[in-house]
């Protein structure tokens, strides 16, 4: 079965899972903007095609020749996230003039801490750094065909200068072509940073561009979705140009570092460059996958502590099956 955060919280009956639930999806685009497939299992093999069998015309009496083509065997895992919260049983069980316990307080931004960290995931997971979590969307495009990573023409590309109608075009020309080579030539959605956003709004704006939407989260999300309802992560993009929503993935856990940073370096060039990212979400491209939907479970007193401690986990990862399901555009300098 495959759901989103929402979905999954509409069929919920238990009324603390269906909490946390729609707490994780007010608070992580990646977690709310993918639909999660359950596999039941810790891993996942599937099979991914490059390309596709050639047939050929022939006269009415002619021979039928045979073509088929070789895939490429995919295997995705799932990893765990894990935490534990330790509330101390005064603090837990005498709040009677507390309008909210801790346990709850804690729960709260115990899901705000594990959206922060599956945003960084999706980005910047590496498991040659953390051979316990997934590689991100940067990792698996350098994987990809070179046609997924896209540059400006003519090299880095500093906007942070003196504006030229010239630059502007060159910049949009290569977002352009990167939204081009993703699947459909249509992402599901772009990630970048604040400063990326602020450089393509401003190069929209004096451009006199068209096609800018506010309004995505009325007009591009399904009616029946509950995400529209409950106004969660997803239904805020930055803005939409050619009908593709644009987000800031903003900070990492430490609230300081962004997750998409303005420090890369690029083709040799100074380390002041930036990027943004392109997926196409669907399970022929890119999707989520989980072997347990995320909860927080009471599991009862310390034996060492006179402590309640709650435990929250969730075993997901991403599954890349298409050729064509993320675009990196780098090459230029935002900030």
């Amino acid at each position: 079965m495959t759901y989103t955060l929402a979905q999954y919280s509409k069929i919920e009956k238990n009324p603390l899972r269906k909490g946390i639930l729609i707490g994780l999806a007010m608070e992580g685009l990646i977690a709310d903007l993918f639909s999660w497939r359950s596999i039941n299992a810790m891993s996942e093999t599937g099979t991914r095609y490059d390309s596709v069998p050639t047939p050929t015309f022939i006269p009415l009496d002619g021979t039928i020749t045979e073509s088929t083509v070789d895939g490429h065997q995919i295997n995705h895992s799932v990893y765990r996230l894990a935490m534990h919260m330790d509330i101390p049983v005064p603090l837990e069980d005498m709040t009677d003039d507390l309008i909210t316990k801790p346990s709850a307080i804690q729960s709260k931004l115990a899901l705000k801490g594990a959206a922060f960290k599956i945003n960084d995931t999706f980005i910047n997971g590496d498991q040659a750094v953390d051979a316990n979590s997934f590689d991100g969307i940067n990792k698996l495009v350098g994987n990809m065909g070179t046609l997924q990573t896209n540059q400006p023409v003519g090299g880095f590309l500093d906007l942070t200068g003196t504006y030229t109608s010239a630059n502007a075009q060159l910049f949009l020309n290569g977002l352009h072509v990167a939204m081009h080579h993703t699947e459909g030539h249509l992402p599901t959605a772009s990630f970048t940073n604040e400063q990326g956003l602020l450089m393509l709004e401003q190069i929209l704006r004096r451009e006199n561009m068209f096609g800018v939407n506010y309004d995505w989260a009325d007009s591009a999300l399904k009616v029946d979705d509950p995400r529209a309802s409950m106004n969660t992560a997803s239904t805020k993009p930055a803005f939409s140009y050619r009908n593709v929503p644009f987000f800031d993935l903003k900070y990492q856990n430490d609230q300081v570092t962004q997750i998409i940073g303005i420090t890369y370096t690029e083709d040799g060039s100074s380390a002041d460059g930036s990027r943004f990212f392109f997926v196409k979400e669907s399970p022929d491209d890119l999707e989520g996958i989980q072997a347990d939907p995320l909860q927080i479970r009471p599991i009862g007193l310390l034996e060492a502590k006179d402590n309640y401690r709650f435990r929250m986990t969730w075993s997901l990862g991403l599954a890349l099956w298409g050729p064509r399901a993320i675009v990196k555009y780098d090459g230029f300098k935002v900030a």
